[in-house]
């Protein structure tokens, strides 16, 4: 995609979205270098910290949208301004048709305070729909920016909700989404013009996400160099299906014994997944490490021999470029962008989603291969896909909306 650059500096910007921290903030960090004030507006529902103490399962995975997990300040950069509104709702919102209405009333107070040239909206509903309600309020232009498939799928949401989301569609100056898959799926079901949708892929920290001798990692996590060592990233819930993945490693573990399976992250399935764990006899090979702080992860990365995703549905996970990044190479479903970023075997192999036969043969494909893996050639790669080019697409993207109104 190329966008011819303005002159004209984007100085003030507002960014709303559902947390600061992971891939929201890397990309607003980056973003920084080249615009004096952000302003990001996160929301939150203090209902969450009540309804996470019940003792249910689900609850587990609501635990990231707790007020302590939404801001991360971690390196903030000096220019940027995160802020929590709080908008209280117990009806679930993905039902809840007026929540979009009553959360715009909130945001207007504080994006008129930023003054900003540009609102970027990230998620659909209800932010989405909410960023472009303020902006039409206050003449001001809107980016929206589409992340997972399921966000745009019309099975998930209420008639009434559909019908802000085609308005939120429309009205918005240009769609962002990460991956032409999702483009597909915007033009298709939402009859949203193709030259109105730009598709940018998702990023990672190339400050952090560096190549590292792996006995040099292993060694600081304590895991053995004698193993081959696949690792899976994400948090434990349906539509990343570990289960499969679990299922597919007892079959490789007939094959070979010298491999164990790391899977990091928390969720609601993860009793589930320790029990399908020993019922399967895994316990000496398959581990489950329970969630690790961001700057850790590429210490796991640079551990590992391959990176595994099992995921049903997904936008263009962060952990992909993450792992690309340490020169990882990638085990995955042929989901959401995936195959648009893994476009050789030289960077990883894909088979369809909850196959499990295919799965298998692609983990023992792999491990046999491994020499042939080139990880600095793979670093290589990845560099497009840091946040500081994904940023410099966003900029003429601002330059471009300011440019058309």
């Amino acid at each position: 995609m190329k966008i011819s650059a303005m002159s004209k500096p984007i100085t003030r910007l507002a960014i709303v979205a559902p947390f600061y921290r992971w891939w929201i903030k890397d990309l607003v960090n980056a973003l920084a270098s080249s615009i004096y004030i952000i302003g990001v507006i996160v929301p939150y529902n203090p209902i969450i910290e009540f309804v996470r103490l019940l003792p249910l399962d689900f609850v587990r995975d609501k635990k990231i949208y707790t007020k302590p997990k939404l801001i991360d300040t971690g390196n903030k950069p000096s220019n940027v301004y995160p802020v929590l509104i709080s908008q209280p709702y117990i009806k679930p919102y993905r039902v809840n048709a007026r929540l979009p209405h009553k959360l715009a009333e909130r945001l207007t107070y504080y994006v008129e305070k930023i003054k900003p040239m540009i609102i970027h909206g990230h998620t659909i509903h209800p932010i989405g729909i909410a960023s472009v309600e303020v902006a039409t309020r206050l003449n001001v232009p809107v980016v929206l920016t589409i992340h997972g498939a399921l966000e745009i799928a019309k099975g998930w949401l209420s008639d009434e909700i559909r019908h802000y989301v085609k308005y939120a569609l429309k009205y918005s100056d240009i769609i962002t989404t990460v991956s032409y898959r999702n483009k597909e799926i915007i033009e298709k079901i939402w009859s949203i013009p193709s030259k109105k949708i730009l598709v940018i892929p998702n990023g990672f920290d190339d400050n952090i996400f560096k190549y590292i001798p792996k006995e040099h990692a292993r060694k600081k996590l304590g895991l053995p160099t004698d193993k081959r060592i696949l690792i899976n990233i994400g948090n434990l819930v349906p539509e990343k299906g570990q289960k499969y993945l679990i299922e597919a490693f007892a079959n490789v573990r007939k094959e070979r014994d010298d491999v164990l399976l790391i899977i990091i992250g928390s969720g609601r399935l993860e009793v589930f997944l320790r029990k399908q764990i020993k019922k399967l006899g895994l316990e000496r090979s398959v581990f489950i490490v329970g969630h690790r702080p961001h700057n850790e992860i590429p210490l796991w990365m640079n551990a590992a021999d391959f990176l595994v995703i099992t995921s049903i549905t997904e936008g263009n996970p962060a952990v992909l470029f993450e792992a690309l990044g340490v020169g990882l190479p990638v085990i995955a479903t042929r989901v959401g962008g995936i195959p648009e970023i893994i476009i050789s075997d030289e960077y990883g192999l894909l088979c369809n989603p909850k196959d499990i036969v295919c799965l298998t043969e692609n983990i023992l494909n792999a491990i046999d291969k491994e020499k042939e893996y080139n990880r600095e050639k793979i670093a290589i790669y990845a560099r497009r896909y840091s946040w500081s080019n994904i940023a410099k697409e966003y900029i003429k993207i601002y330059e471009r909306v300011l440019r058309d109104r």
